[in-house]
Formats: structure tokens, C-alpha cells, sequence
């Protein structure tokens, strides 16, 4: 294994925080991410359906462009992960380790730089330069566990996944490629801060039918009838109502745990396990309206709240897309049931549509004003901003009172981001169902990677616990998030339903954001690990490997048999297959388990060697000798063989060349040796020449 360089050894040891190897791979992978995670897309009308069918987001509007995204951009995206990771040192945003972001192991030791040199440096850095970073593109590792030359250490490593001094920066890239991937689902494909309408109903026929009788000038005097139909579309309604929940939600009766009734109250006289004190209080008068919305042609209006009185009518309508205009001609109920939005401000905001009384409230009690009255509120540090022990991140932001302070407030760039990671280190990251079925996130992430990252229910887990409040709805009780238990028999205001909105598109964001970190993915992640082998002993293949003798037995390199053409075709075959087979590359699922692919190719290279890559020949060579010569119908054959003959087995007998007497075939190389024969040849025996055999005499 290579030993760290000099200056990789003198620039890890230099770094003042723990965790500076996990920013330092992001910053490699900031070109990735740009292009392929904070990326927006302008959509067209969106689908149709109910809420069993994701046809209903916009996210099933066709996309005709994409954009770099305005309000997500990578740079706020690291600023709010060092202010959340707790950047290394002692500091965290609230004062609790469990509002800390898990970004993987810190306790990296010496013995392990002369592996991290390969995970730190950013695509296209030249390994001779002192000054930047100490590897290029060609220097990454698939296998981003830390390992240690220390044969004690490697056993202790081997014996216990389970052990905190095991946590691996694969860990920690997949929790983030898990957030990253709901928030580009929800947030970031829209380039939008505020939740926007995108429940839809189809609940009346545009259909228009008219029938006519007429009489006609005829001898029989006989009438017509004729029926015709305009439209065969069904109409597509928002409820206004959509501003106090969606999907058969009702953000305001998003609770906290505990046996409190959410009167908003800010005491911590509360029992440890009771939370409800922390709610925003549900303020009828407030009157809000989204920042942002989507902007197709006539997409519907901003979310919007205000109470009951100073509406035009007592009751909320819907936005008709054919009309492109909001209709009050009766009562609209959105699927909760809802006529109207008062007190309906807590929709969802920032990067992961924080919503609800019970996580504002939470923000403001950690975070805001609350702070100040005794709640949380941690040490915090950064470069432009210092607060002390027990001062809250944002001391004049009141969460409760105007919660779309997250998307226009003078800090909205970073809110955006830290209510986000807040919320998801307070529900998901510490997701805990141990007195129920005993799923444990941080425990399931490590499985799904230890697995080979190629089981989505890790993925649709962390999607049930964030649109639904547990890890396998219909959620009760008993396995609700701690932070949103069950009040008054409909989960907490999270609907009593199991369809998760947009699960598809969370997966498939998730692989995203998983292959724009380069975290891998089972066998992508062995393939990876498998080029990557070859790649960095680049030399070792030019100078010892793919080489090819003269006549005179000097070594050059091989003109036909190529490292990059190797590693090409290794790709098509390990990843594609042929007739459905793919060649071995390792396992996933084992401590450095790439080694095992590495054996094969390397036992494939030696016949390579052996057969072709010597003599830099693509075809077979004449060199058997029968009597000290060279049979010219070597060509049919050599070591006792008959080529024809060499069938398939009998459930592959369709497959099989069928033998074609009068073809016609001249080899395009042969061996290069003094006195070599010609190249091999086929043809019938009518146009063969009488010369049976060749002689280097």
C-alpha cells in the first residue's frame, strides 16, 4: 500500500478539525454536485391524480430545462453542514449530541493518512504539485473505510461493525446523500423555499355533451339528432385549503410527544420525555403568504393563511387551471377535509419543507426567541458570528410568529439549511423504534452499507419517517417519531395513510446524490474500487504488464492491448454483461472485498499475457510444430484440437457458428519472431495452395 506523501501527512496533521476529511472530499466533489444535485428543472403543468398517485406533483410535469438552482447552492449547503457537524470542535447548534449531524467517523489515526491520501484530494490535481492537493481523479479509493497496517487494530476493525470506533466516512457520505436526496425531491428540483400547491382533485367531468334535434327538409318529414362532445379532459382543481396540509395532512395538528396538550407554553418544567411545551401556539390571526410558488403557465398561487374574517367569503375554493383563477362559487375541501386557512401558516419551508407546529416550535424553542426564555441554544462559532453559552443561533427570529423568516428572513440563505438538518437529525437521524420493531436508523444505515448500498428499504424507511412519522406506515402509537406521536387517533396530523409522496423520486435521488458524492452503490462501488486498482498502478501496467517483444527480444509497449481499452471493456462487461453473464468483481458485502475482483482480473491478465499480449497479436499464432514444421492447418486447430468441433453444451447448441466451408479468411497479425510463420488462413480446399506445411528453414 503507497505511504502517504510528505505533504498529505503535513496537511492532515495541520487541520484543526476532526472532520475536516469529510469537508475536503465534498470540496473534491463540487463540480459533481453542482451539476448533478443542486440543479433545478422548469416544469410544464403538472399531472393529474389523487393521492395515491404521484402523478399528482409537479414533479410528473415534463422537464424542458435545467438551471443551477438559486436558492440551493453548494456553498451555503457546506457552510450549514460545518455550522451542524459541530465543524470538529465542542460546539453545537443546540447543546445536544443529538442534534448534531452525522457526517462519519473522526478518531482517524496516524497510522491511517497513507489511506486518506487517496479519499482527500479534488478531480484533476496534479500528484507533482507541493502546493495542491496530493492526488488527482485517478487517485480515489471505492472503499472509504479508514484501514490501519496495525494487525491488532485491523482485527478489532473486522470484529465489531457496531462499534463507534468503526464509523466510517461512508457512513457519513450516505446520510448525506440520504438528506440531500429528499430535499432535491421536495426543494431543490423546484428552486423553490416554501411548500407549493401540489395536491391536485379531479373531481368534475370538463367533459361537455350537447344533443340537438332538429327537423330536416325531407319527403318523410323525419327529425336528426346529433351529439357532440367538446372536451374529453378532466379538470384539475387546488384547494386553497392546501395551505393547512396536504396528502391528508393538517399541519397544525402536527403535536410533539408527550402527554402536554401544545398550549405553546415555554417552560421546561415539563417531564424529560415531554415535548408538547415546545409547540408554536396556533395563531388564528396570523396572516402569511408564501415567497415562493412554482411559476408555470398558470400554475397556482403561493400558499397563503389569514383568518376567517377578513376573507371575502367564509370559506376557502380551489385555483382552476383552465381558468387560471381562484373560485370561491362554493366550499373547496382539500383532502384533510379543511374550508378554510386560518391559522393554516406552518406550512413546509426550506430544504426539506420543515413543517408543523411541533418542529417550528422546536426551531424557535433551539434556535429562535425560545432560546432566550430558557430554552436550548448551544455554543456556536463561525467567522462572522459569535454567540455565547445558551445565546441561540437566531436570537430575533421568532419561528412561531413568522415562520417564512426561514425563506426571506437576512439568514434565509442558511435557514434554509440548518431548520432542515435540524429536523432531520430530530426525526430521522435519531429514530429509535426499540420498543417496537427495533429498527434503529443509524444502526440501518450502517447495514445498508455493510449490504453494498443495493437494498431500497433503508431509502423508503427514512421517506415513511419524514412525510409519515414512522419507518413503516400506517404508522400508530407505537412506532410514531418521537417528535410527532399520536393525538386523537390520525397520527399526529400526518394522516392515517401508508403512501409516501413521491417514493420513487426519492430513491432515485438518493442513487443521485449517492453517485455525485461518489459513495457507491454495490456493484458500482466494486467496479469503482476495481478500476481504480489498475488506474493507480498505471506504471506498473505500462512497464511490466502491457508489453510486447521485437524479433530481437526487446520489450516495448504494446501497441493493441491497452490499459485504457482494458479498463473500457472491464467496464462494459462488469457492468453490462454479456448473455447475461458479468465478470466478477468482488464483494460487496465484506471488509475490502474489491481484493477478490482484483484477483480475477489479474489471473484473466496473466492469460492475456501468455496468449496475446507478448507478441502484441489480436489473432491466434501458428506455433505448434509437427516434425519441425509448422502445419499450415494449425489454422483448424493446434494442441490436438479441432476448432469446429468445440461445441456448446446442448442448452447453448442454438447459439453455435455454423460451419462455413467456402469462407475465405486471412489473420490480420501473427508472431513477430525471426522466421515466424504467416499469418493463419482459411478457405476451401479448391482454393488452398498444395503447400501443406511452413518451414523457418
Amino acid at each position: 500500500m503507497p505511504t502517504a506523501s510528505p505533504t498529505a501527512r503535513r496537511r492532515l496533521q495541520e487541520s484543526t478539525a476532526e472532520d475536516d476529511i469529510m469537508f475536503r472530499w465534498l470540496e473534491g466533489r463540487e463540480g459533481q454536485l453542482n451539476e448533478f444535485v443542486f440543479r433545478s428543472k422548469i416544469h410544464a403543468i403538472p399531472g393529474n391524480g389523487g393521492e395515491n398517485d404521484d402523478a399528482n406533483s409537479s414533479s410528473s410535469g415534463e422537464a424542458t430545462s435545467t438551471f443551477p438552482s438559486y436558492y440551493y447552492r453548494y456553498d451555503d449547503f457546506v457552510a450549514a453542514l460545518r455550522l451542524v457537524s459541530n465543524n470538529g470542535t465542542n460546539d453545537k447548534l443546540t447543546g445536544l449530541d443529538k442534534h448534531v449531524f452525522y457526517i462519519g467517523r473522526h478518531d482517524i489515526t496516524d497510522d491511517e493518512f497513507q489511506v486518506n491520501e487517496y479519499l482527500l484530494a479534488p478531480p484533476g490535481k496534479n500528484d507533482d504539485d507541493d502546493d495542491d492537493e496530493i492526488i488527482g481523479r485517478g487517485r480515489r479509493n471505492r472503499i472509504l473505510q479508514t484501514t490501519t497496517d496495525n494487525p491488532q487494530q485491523q482485527q478489532q476493525q473486522q470484529s465489531s461493525n457496531s462499534n463507534s470506533n468503526n464509523d466510517t466516512l461512508e457512513y457519513g457520505l450516505v446520510n448525506i446523500a440520504a438528506f440531500l436526496g429528499h430535499a432535491m425531491t421536495t426543494s431543490i428540483i423546484y428552486d423553490v423555499c416554501d411548500e407549493f400547491h401540489w395536491e391536485t382533485s379531479n373531481d368534475y367531468n370538463r367533459n361537455t355533451t350537447t344533443t340537438t334535434t332538429s327537423s330536416t327538409a325531407t319527403n318523410d318529414d323525419s327529425s336528426m339528432t346529433t351529439t357532440s362532445t367538446t372536451n374529453n379532459a378532466m379538470g384539475v382543481r387546488y384547494a386553497i385549503s392546501n395551505s393547512c396540509g396536504q396528502n391528508y395532512q393538517n399541519y397544525q395538528d402536527f403535536h410533539c410527544s408527550g402527554s402536554g396538550s401544545g398550549s405553546g407554553s415555554t417552560t421546561s418544567t415539563a417531564a424529560a420525555d415531554d415535548e408538547s411545551y415546545m409547540e408554536c401556539k396556533v395563531n388564528p390571526n396570523m396572516i402569511i403568504q408564501a415567497s415562493t410558488s412554482l411559476t408555470y403557465i398558470n400554475a397556482p398561487p403561493p400558499l397563503t393563511c389569514m383568518p376567517r374574517s377578513t376573507m371575502d367569503v367564509p370559506y376557502t375554493g380551489y385555483y382552476d387551471v383552465d381558468e387560471g383563477k381562484v373560485m370561491t362559487d362554493y366550499p373547496y375541501k382539500n383532502t384533510y377535509g379543511r374550508t378554510d386557512i386560518e391559522g393554516c401558516c406552518y406550512w413546509g419551508r426550506g430544504a426539506l419543507m420543515v413543517r408543523g407546529i411541533c418542529t417550528l416550535g422546536k426551531l424557535n424553542y433551539y434556535l429562535g426567541v425560545g432560546g432566550l426564555a430558557g430554552g436550548g441554544g448551544g455554543n456556536t462559532t463561525t467567522t462572522t458570528t459569535t454567540t455565547t453559552a445558551n445565546t441561540p443561533r437566531y436570537p430575533t427570529t421568532d419561528f412561531c410568529a413568522n415562520p417564512e423568516s426561514i425563506c426571506t428572513g437576512p439568514q434565509s440563505r442558511e435557514m434554509r439549511w440548518v431548520t432542515s438538518f435540524f429536523d432531520w437529525t430530530d426525526r430521522v437521524q435519531s429514530y429509535d423504534d426499540s420498543d417496537g420493531s427495533g429498527w434503529n436508523y443509524m444502526n440501518e444505515l450502517k447495514k445498508f452499507v455493510l449490504g453494498g448500498m443495493i437494498d431500497d428499504s433503508f431509502i423508503h424507511a427514512t421517506s415513511a419517517i419524514l412525510t409519515k412519522g414512522c419507518h413503516s406506515p400506517p404508522c400508530s402509537s407505537s412506532n410514531s417519531a418521537s417528535a410527532n406521536d399520536v393525538e386523537g387517533g390520525n397520527n399526529g396530523g400526518f394522516g392515517t395513510g401508508s403512501t409516501i409522496h413521491l417514493a420513487e423520486e426519492r430513491v432515485t435521488n438518493f442513487n443521485i446524490a449517492l453517485v455525485a458524492l461518489e459513495a457507491g452503490r454495490g456493484e458500482l462501488a466494486l467496479l469503482r474500487g476495481l478500476i481504480q486498482y489498475f488506474t493507480d498502478r498505471e506504471d506498473i501496467m505500462a512497464t511490466q504488464i502491457l508489453l510486447s517483444q521485437t524479433p530481437q527480444g526487446k520489450l516495448y509497449p504494446s501497441y493493441r492491448y491497452q490499459l485504457s481499452d482494458f479498463l473500457s471493456a472491464l467496464t462494459y462487461i462488469s457492468e453490462r454483461g454479456v448473455g447475461g453473464r458479468k465478470f466478477y468483481m468482488g464483494e460487496s458485502n465484506i471488509h475490502q472485498g474489491v481484493r477478490y475482483g482484483v484477483v480475477n482480473a489479474v489471473l484473466f491478465l496473466a492469460q492475456a499475457y501468455k496468449e496475446s499480449i507478448q507478441y502484441d497479436a489480436c489473432d491466434e499464432n501458428n506455433w505448434e510444430l509437427v516434425n519441425d514444421l509448422y502445419p499450415l492447418s494449425n489454422a483448424c486447430g493446434q494442441l490436438g484440437m479441432s476448432y469446429q468441433d468445440m461445441v456448446c453444451r446442448e442448452d447453448e447448441a442454438y447459439m453455435e457458428c455454423s460451419v462455413q466451408a467456402d469462407m475465405e479468411q486471412v489473420a490480420i497479425t501473427n508472431a513477430g519472431w525471426f522466421q515466424a510463420p504467416a499469418p493463419f488462413k482459411c478457405g476451401p480446399k479448391s482454393k488452398v495452395s498444395f503447400y501443406h506445411t511452413f518451414s523457418s528453414l
